[in-house]
């Protein structure tokens, strides 16, 4: 099934809260195109905001964990991609803050408001912790094992309780592994396959450890963007709050991964990047897993799947990197 988005989400009116992150700035670059309303939340400047914007453009910048700020901007929408996340921070109450009660402010000021809108939220693989086999699909158990997916898996239980309760149509995409280079620039090393590239390029060595021979499930951000797209046109009988996996397929040890990482970047910069293995290196039990996704019933629901390749992605994201060096080493 071949989705025409310029199309359906024509005259649209869209928000996307994070839209200035890592996923959220490419996702808003894709939509900027379309002739449909378009309301852009973000905490950072909007420095990196796309030119030439076929859609009706807004920027907002506030405090999403605030009831009052979505009861101000929940106005006739249509689409919510729920983007914004925090982690890696050790103020856990600032976390459950953006991550988690903000979730409950946009539920709450929907009810309030009377609308209807459909709601896109963007979770995490991780919520299923050390699954028992691969692939993995909707009916694997869920084992958070961080408090990152614990917040995640809260949303996605949020979510499926409000449209038990008030009718409130959802979907939740649990993503993997994501790479690629982000329209915001400075969101770029915000994830482990970026980063690590970053690395091969300036000629620093990179390191495996005991989990070298791990599979893992990378997806090309261009990929995520469109299961997003894809998921906005599930109608209401097809988003009652549930979740999808979703995935590129391709497994790969990280072992593997690394190894291609190096030789594309060797072939960018002309430097041979070293391995080093660092076997007894102590790295949390959560690092020793294996994921590789099965997004059939995705595919079955929209019609979507990967369309780039580890190889391809990669090659794309070193040639990317390489030409923003000087920005993403500031």
């Amino acid at each position: 099934m071949q989705i025409d988005f310029n199309k359906f989400y024509k005259d649209k009116t869209i928000l996307i809260s994070g839209g200035g992150g890592y996923i959220g700035s490419s996702l808003t670059k894709a939509l900027s195109q379309v002739d449909c309303t378009l309301k852009v939340v973000s905490s950072s400047s909007p420095s990196w905001l796309p030119n030439n914007c076929t859609a009706n453009f807004s920027f907002i910048q506030g405090d999403i964990s605030n009831l009052d700020f979505w009861l101000q901007h929940l106005n006739d929408i249509d689409y919510i991609f729920h983007l914004a996340s925090l982690d890696g921070t050790e103020d856990y109450k600032r976390e459950v803050e953006v991550n988690v009660t903000s979730t409950l402010h946009l539920l709450n000021s929907i009810v309030r408001k009377g609308i209807s809108p459909q709601i896109i939220f963007t979770s995490s693989a991780n919520i299923f912790g050390k699954a028992s086999k691969c692939p993995v699909n909707e009916s694997f158990k869920d084992k958070p094992e961080s408090i990152w997916s614990i917040n995640k898996l809260m949303i996605e239980k949020y979510l499926d309780l409000y449209y038990r309760q008030f009718n409130i149509n959802s979907i939740s995409i649990r993503l993997p592994n994501v790479y690629g280079f982000p329209s915001n620039v400075k969101t770029a090393n915000r994830v482990v396959i970026n980063n690590a590239i970053f690395k091969a390029l300036n000629g620093r060595s990179l390191s495996l450890y005991k989990n070298q021979n791990c599979l893992r499930d990378y997806i090309f951000i261009d990929d995520v963007v469109s299961a997003l797209l894809s998921a906005g046109i599930l109608n209401k009988q097809e988003s009652k709050g549930q979740y999808y996996v979703i995935g590129s397929g391709e497994k790969k040890t990280i072992s593997e991964a690394w190894n291609i990482i190096v030789n594309k970047s060797s072939e960018q910069s002309g430097v041979k990047v070293q391995i080093n293995n660092k076997p007894n290196f102590n790295i949390s039990s959560m690092e020793i897993r294996n994921f590789v996704a099965d997004f059939s019933a995705f595919k079955a629901a929209t019609g979507w799947e990967s369309k780039v390749n580890f190889n391809n992605g990669i090659e794309r994201t070193v040639s990317d990197i390489w030409s923003n060096l000087t920005n993403l080493s500031n």
